[in-house]
Order: structure tokens, then sequence, then C-alpha cells
């Protein structure tokens, strides 16, 4: 089963890099597209997907507790 891409409106908190590859991962390549398109490592790509995962998680998280506050 392939992995889904994860689609976001707001990604203006990840870095260029992470960015890329996200706009790749939005056109639905595979890590090893990504890879070959980017001239990367496929742990470099690898670790990047990670890192873009983890800043989503916390974007999310913070974001519910924005909203927990604001409405009381």
């Amino acid at each position: 089963m392939s992995e889904q891409p994860y689609k976001f409106k707001d990604v203006s908190y990840l870095t260029p890099a992470e960015e890329k590859i996200y706009n790749l991962r939005q056109q639905g390549k595979s890590h090893k597209e990504i890879c070959e398109e980017l001239g990367l490592a496929y742990n470099t790509v690898n670790r990047k997907i990670a890192d873009i995962r983890e800043k989503i998680a916390l974007k999310e998280i913070g974001d519910a507790q924005d909203r927990r506050i604001s409405w009381g």
C-alpha cells in the first residue's frame, strides 16, 4: 500500500528544502522519485519527510491549543 501525501494549506513554517519535498509529495512522487529529482540521498529525503511530519503535528497541536484558549 502506498503512502498518501499530506495536504495542508499553510506550509510557511517549513524550510525551503522541506517545502520542495512537501510539494513533490503533494504531486504523488515517491521517496525514490524525489531523491532522483532533487539529487539527494534516500536517507536525507526520509529524514526531511520525518521533519515535515513532526512540524505539521506540532502546528496542529499549537493551532488546537490556540483555538481552545480563544474559545475559553
